[in-house]
């Protein structure tokens, strides 16, 4: 993360795994803007999707590279690859610590 934040590769209202952020800060954003939205006569409406599959539909040699292109750490980059493959959380132990 420290990468990521110190070349500003995250998006501002990205709050997952960050800092200072939370599911809550998400919501007072959105909920925020939706009361923008609505208080000058705009019509609101809300998506919401599960992701807990999204990465099935990642392109897995894709992400790789770009956790490449990213700089992050051979140790994490293996680790995604074995979550691909295994699809078992238990596996970051066995990389030791990253």
């Amino acid at each position: 993360m420290e990468y990521l934040n110190s070349f500003n590769l995250l998006h501002q209202t990205q709050s997952g795994f960050r800092a200072g952020h939370s599911t809550e800060s998400a919501l007072i954003v959105l909920i925020d803007h939706f009361l923008q939205a609505i208080n000058q006569g705009k019509l609101v409406g809300c998506i919401l999707v599960d992701f807990r599959k999204a990465f099935d539909l990642v392109d897995h040699k894709i992400l790789l590279e770009k956790l490449k292109m990213y700089k992050c750490k051979r140790a994490v980059r293996k680790m995604v690859s074995v979550l691909f493959r295994t699809k078992k959380s238990d596996c970051i132990n066995k990389w030791g610590e990253i």
